[in-house]
């Protein structure tokens, strides 16, 4: 179908205005020729009833019109192509019929003014950037029948403050409610697999996360910079926690590893600085990352997990309250720069035979005691302040 048009049933075009202001408008179903657009000649109407019987509303059909506030969509439109309403900036309120299935991609992106959106009873997705920049929307409700809210397709919404996922969702897409930074409470109430790469990421409201038991990986960036997160419940089938997951959530008190984690990635929680206590529920963890735990400022204590062989370069690095660490046995790698700058260590304990690599322990001026676990029992070694090593 051709662009700028709004289609009958029988596939007919049937907006035109002609060169003319109205305030309010009601689309003719048996006009042929034409287009909806806005042009130094038109102004657009400020309200827009679009007629029982169309069927189609063409992609981009109202795109820019910077006058119309006000839509109202029969049941009878089946589909509306993409971007129809996109940067329609003064639009404040659409209410759309039950025929649509389907919120294509920006179907209203950048409309600053959107206030109120009812969405209809049958739809099942909600497309990429659908409500992006839709930055004066505070709340909307997502009917139950919808399957799929697409990439991106609320990001940017800074008014948002809550939002309800119902059970018939299967997927979150990447970034969905990326930058809705007044988005204070998320309720789950679906079974999604996983929370999806920066999913969240600068939700810089949000106060509290409670996953639904279906999440078994939380991907890269999916709640970066949630600085207000204060408390999160991971659930309990979650397998792993990828890249700078939660980095960055500087209001994070403490976090509990579940049994079936396997993997900690990469700056996975870089930059807690409130963060206290971690715990290890899981005997499967096969490693951390590089820098997961960077910068913790406020860790005070770790107890690495029974199992685990390797721990990544900086995982620890620079959390400056950290005063003791116990490894497990089957530890065999403790990566470069492990340690480094955690002024307040005091005493580690490690097995027998573990690979240090470079600059491990440097800058951690206070640790005085190295005990080395092993068959026969243990070894302590003391570390001296020019940097040389004595078995007691």
């Amino acid at each position: 179908m051709d662009n700028k048009y709004i289609y009958s049933e029988d596939g007919k075009k049937i907006i035109y205005i002609g060169e003319k202001t109205v305030t309010s408008y009601t689309a003719p179903y048996d006009l042929r020729a034409g287009g909806f657009f806005e042009s130094s000649a038109f102004k657009s109407p400020s309200t827009v009833y679009i007629p029982k019987g169309t069927a189609a509303i063409d992609p981009h059909a109202f795109e820019g019109s910077r006058k119309l506030k006000h839509v109202f969509i029969p049941n009878s439109v089946r589909q509306m192509g993409a971007g129809a309403f996109r940067k329609c900036t003064s639009l404040v309120s659409v209410q759309i019929g039950k025929g649509l299935t389907l919120l294509e991609k920006s179907m209203f992106y950048g409309c600053s003014s959107l206030t109120r959106v009812v969405l209809p009873s049958n739809l099942t997705s909600i497309g990429p950037f659908a409500f992006s920049e839709c930055t004066k929307l505070e709340s909307i409700t997502i009917p139950d029948g919808v399957k799929i809210i697409d990439e991106y397709a609320f990001a940017g919404c800074t008014s948002l403050k809550k939002i309800i996922i119902p059970s018939s969702v299967v997927k979150i897409d990447e970034r969905a409610f990326k930058n809705c930074t007044r988005l204070e409470s998320v309720t789950f109430s679906t079974s999604v697999p996983a929370i999806r790469a920066a999913t969240f990421q600068n939700c810089s409201s949000l106060k509290s996360v409670d996953m639904p038991d279906s999440v078994v990986h939380i991907c890269e960036f999916a709640f970066q910079g949630c600085t207000a997160l204060e408390h999160v419940i991971l659930p309990p089938n979650l397998e792993s926690i990828d890249t700078s997951a939660f980095s960055n959530c500087s209001s994070l008190i403490e976090i509990s590893i579940p049994s079936d984690v396997t993997w900690i990635g990469y700056r996975a929680f870089e930059g807690c600085t409130r963060m206290k206590r971690v715990t290890f529920d899981t005997d499967e963890l096969d490693g951390i990352g590089t820098a997961a735990f960077h910068n913790c400022t406020s860790l005070e204590e770790i107890t690495l997990p029974k199992g685990m062989t390797h721990l990544g370069d900086a995982v620890f690095y620079g959390c400056k309250s950290l005063k003791t660490v116990t490894m497990p046995m089957e530890m065999e790698t403790i990566g470069a720069c492990a340690f480094m700058d955690c002024q307040s260590l005091e005493s580690v304990h490690f097995p027998c035979g573990v690979e240090i690599e470079e600059d491990a322990f440097k800058g951690c001026t206070r640790l005085v005691s190295v005990c080395l676990e092993g068959p026969a029992g243990s070894t302590s070694i003391q570390v001296n302040k020019n940097g040389t090593i004595s078995i007691v």
